[in-house]
């Protein structure tokens, strides 16, 4: 059944007699409609965020490099800092520094905090060697320092960059007793972002 005229009318004279509260219902649901999307949108945004840090963390992943410093002290020699790269891909700007006196547990839980230490120039030897590039596999590199006191803790540090810009520093502790270079502890390659002081 169609509507007649009659109905027609009728309906009409009730929405001009009913137009405010019609208006209202309609800005209502209108209300509702758009805070659905809104909330709908923002879903959609997080899980975009999510998964653009995820592909960017993937492809730091494939050229990240790995190098863990080592001390070698040959009899009657300077000691040795050598470096190899285990990594995925090249280290650039690599930078030895031993730092004097310094417990490597100590010196982990600063570069947690972003201190960097090396900036006490009265603890550490840092050699105006060329800032190499150090690849991945192949020989590695060594640099020549002066001994370290005998019978006291030292840290050999590595600054380093990747291709990114990135900026990694690992350590190797170690003392010095008879003549022979004695590990204290290793730490592991991790990112360092200096804190602002």
């Amino acid at each position: 059944m169609f509507p007649t005229i009659d109905m027609l009318n009728s309906m009409i004279g009730w929405l001009n007699t009913n137009s405010g509260a019609v208006q209202a219902i309609a800005i209502l649901v209108l209300v509702v409609v758009t805070v659905v999307y809104a909330s709908h949108t923002h879903s959609i945004a997080k899980e975009n965020r999510k998964l653009v840090e995820e592909v960017e963390k993937q492809r730091f992943d494939l050229w990240e490099p790995w190098i863990q410093p080592n001390v070698i002290y040959p009899a009657n020699q300077d000691m040795v800092v050598t470096c190899y790269n285990d990594g995925k891909g090249d280290a650039y700007h690599v930078e030895p520094i031993i730092i004097h006196d310094m417990d490597a547990g100590y010196c982990r839980e600063a570069w947690n905090k972003g201190v960097h230490l090396v900036n006490e120039t009265s603890r550490t030897t840092r050699e105006p060697w060329p800032h190499i590039p150090c690849g991945t596999g192949g020989p590695g590199a060594e640099w020549r320092l002066q001994l370290p006191k005998a019978d006291s803790k030292h840290v050999a540090a590595v600054l380093y960059k990747d291709r990114f810009g990135r900026q990694f520093i690992s350590g190797y502790g170690f003392r010095i007793e008879e003549g022979k270079v004695i590990a204290t502890e290793v730490i592991p390659p991790q990112l360092f972002k200096e804190a602002k002081l």
